[in-house]
């Protein structure tokens, strides 16, 4: 004779009956994470950190290593940097070629960071932006969030919603104020030229022109390249209604 006894597992809601909505349909497991499967996340950390590079499925290219090294080189060289720049890697380095005139070409480097992170990059850019460049040979250097579009059309599920932030319109202007950080932007109008063509006018704070005129060119042409959208950037003081 054989018997069989049959156990019925514990649902999230009953080990712990406070979870509410979601967290009701999170499933117990054991974690199977091996050791070996540990010590490879440990290593690939302690990687990504001496390096400060974290780019996954390729080889880093030459100027990526040129920038995580400046990189390196800024965390430590002082506590400030040390302490702000402790978690920051870059995803990605991507040249491109802005015009200045009608002969004169340089190379702007677009430097990618991990969204997570990107608030303590900002939080040191007006020191880091400009240590960046002198070690890079003076090119300019731009620094922005690593984001993804999702197609509203592509879903797992029919219940799926995209999330405002994927949307392209949202992450089109959230590089934009990645650009062009840390002044900030007071104003935008759209444009349109007899011919039919139209551009988008950017105004920024005319209190940050010290920070970024030097940058505008390189911003307009950067910009147009990632999304093919023309813009303008003026400076112009902001309007206040109110006495302070």
């Amino acid at each position: 004779m054989v018997f069989f006894f049959f156990f019925k597992q514990k649902t999230a809601y009953e080990m712990l009956r406070s979870l509410v909505g979601s967290e009701m349909c999170i499933r117990d497991r054991v974690s199977t994470q091996s050791t070996w499967g540990q010590e490879l996340y440990i290593k690939i950390k302690i990687m990504a950190s001496a390096t400060k590079l974290a780019i996954k499925g390729r080889e880093a290219t030459q100027i990526e290593n040129e920038v995580g090294k400046a990189l390196r080189e800024i965390e430590n060289a002082s506590a400030e940097f040390r302490d702000g720049l402790k978690n920051v890697v870059v995803n990605r380095v991507r040249e491109v070629e802005i015009t200045r005139g009608d002969k004169d070409r340089k190379k702007c480097l677009l430097v990618y960071v991990p969204f997570p992170v990107l608030n303590n990059v900002q939080n040191l850019q007006r020191k880091l932006q400009p240590e960046l460049e002198k070690k890079l040979k003076n090119q300019t250097v731009l620094i922005v969030g690593s984001r993804r579009i999702m197609s509203k059309w592509i879903k797992a599920n029919r219940s799926q919603k995209r999330p405002r932030s994927r949307t392209l319109t949202s992450v089109y202007d959230a590089l934009l104020d990645d650009l062009i950080h840390p002044a900030s932007v007071i104003g935008r109008r759209i444009r349109y030229r007899t011919d039919g063509s139209s551009f988008q006018k950017i105004y920024v704070d005319a209190n940050d022109r010290d920070l970024i005129e030097h940058r505008v060119e390189a911003i307009q042409q950067v910009y147009k390249a990632l999304t093919t959208r023309n813009i303008v950037i003026e400076f112009k003081a902001e309007t206040l209604f109110h006495k302070a």
